[in-house]
């Protein structure tokens, strides 16, 4: 029968915040995402200590001091070095593989006599070559080996290592797997689960199909279909284009005028506008939102949807939206400091299945495609719209606080004999 193995980083960038930095080993360790010190990663020390992710640094700064934290900003070139390192041994060990996201490789085992001793092996032998502890687990198809995954890292006993053949075994950690941590079970489909009575992966297994197929369409009862064991998704599919788009910001020093907050919601418009034009689709209805910090004396809180008649991914048509929208947004009288702004895109539709309509204005995809080819050539923001300014006020700016030997000379480690 078909054996299929997920190898995923541990805690992949807090791990490779410390390969080539010897000092930061054996401590605590937060990554956070860049200036507006949002932590994007933890290691197992640091969220023992209480320190969540998708916080903000502030919040645990008296923990930080008290435990020796380090905090380190993002080096996602670093990152991408150590990912395609982790990845290359892989695949020199396994050919018929499949790089599934930065710290996620799919390969087919089928057919070797001892998976288990192979992966066990394997991990060694990432760990020797990259200095990157990495999980493996595997089962009879793509989702089976997801869920084999989260045995791994949250089951006692199994030390990130797990293979799950049998039917028995199987059905046993499906029975302690929560619904909501299967492949392609969104947060909005979990809630919906959990009120229909559906809390567990095994209680998803043994549901009606009719039922489920008419409640959430054909996508579900595919997952249902490789929970009972059956070859039904490839790894090949990727994951599916997401359904709402978001790109937000935490602003330190805050925004102080409407032209301040206009400029900074314009770089998000970009942001998400790009994002849609990459998964190729196209956004119906957008949102934009600010707020001032809940520790701030003076609040102030608004959001604005705006739709479209004929759905779009064209930056300057959510630029003129913005525009439309700034009255709503900004305080009433006196300006008040905004903290956290963002964009929304809530309502996509896909660009393949796009139906056209004689009464539709046309759009010229040239300027934008021609946008995207020279950034992605020659780096991000190498040509922007006016709007977004100079000063580039919503970025999320990259720090180079963590080290990268891999292309600084300056940077590389030295060993005292």
């Amino acid at each position: 029968m078909s054996l299929y193995a997920l190898f995923d980083g541990t805690r992949f960038y807090a791990s490779a915040a410390e390969v080539y930095q010897p000092e930061l080993r054996g401590r605590p360790i937060v990554v956070t995402g860049g200036k507006d010190g949002m932590i994007i990663a933890a290691n197992r020390k640091a969220t023992d200590l209480g320190i969540k992710k998708f916080s903000p640094v502030f919040e645990f700064r008296g923990i930080i001091e008290l435990k020796q934290v380090a905090v380190v900003e993002a080096n996602f070139n670093l990152f991408g070095a150590l990912s395609n390192s982790m990845h290359s041994v892989i695949e020199a060990e396994l050919p018929k593989s499949y790089r599934y996201s930065v710290d996620e490789i799919f390969a087919d085992i089928t057919g070797i006599c001892d998976p288990l001793q192979f992966m066990a092996d394997l991990r060694k032998k990432v760990f020797k070559e990259t200095r990157l502890p990495i999980g493996a687990a595997a089962s009879h198809n793509c989702t089976l080996a997801k869920a084999a995954s989260w045995c791994a890292k949250k089951v006692p006993g199994y030390n990130g290592l797990c293979l799950l053949e049998s039917d028995r075994d199987i059905d046993k950690i499906l029975t302690m797997m929560p619904a909501s941590e299967l492949w392609g079970v969104g947060s909005r489909i979990a809630a919906r689960l959990n009120y229909m009575g559906i809390n567990t992966a095994i209680q998803l297994k043994h549901a009606d199909h009719k039922k489920m197929k008419h409640e959430f369409g054909k996508p579900i009862v595919s997952l249902i279909r490789e929970l009972h064991g059956e070859r039904v998704l490839s790894w090949r599919e990727g994951p599916e284009p997401k359904r709402q788009i978001y790109s937000t910001r935490s602003i330190r020093e805050r925004l102080h005028s409407p032209a301040d907050l206009q400029q900074a919601l314009a770089y998000h418009v970009h942001e998400v506008c790009e994002k849609a034009r990459k998964q190729k689709s196209k956004v119906k209805k957008i949102q934009f939102f600010c707020s001032s910090s809940p520790y701030d004396s003076e609040q102030h809180r608004a959001s604005v949807c705006a739709s479209l008649d004929y759905a779009s991914n064209h930056t300057a048509v959510f630029l003129e939206l913005l525009t439309s929208a700034m009255p709503r947004l900004v305080p009433n009288g006196k300006f008040i400091p905004l903290y956290k702004i963002g964009v929304g895109a809530i309502d996509l539709s896909d660009c393949r299945f796009d139906q056209g309509d004689l009464f539709a204005p046309a759009e010229d995809n040239r300027l934008m495609s021609a946008l995207d080819n020279l950034n992605q050539r020659f780096g991000r923001h190498t040509l922007y719209l006016a709007s977004q300014g100079n000063n580039m006020l919503g970025e999320r700016v990259e720090s180079a606080q963590l080290k990268n030997p891999l292309s600084r000379w300056s940077e590389i480690p030295i060993i005292h004999c």
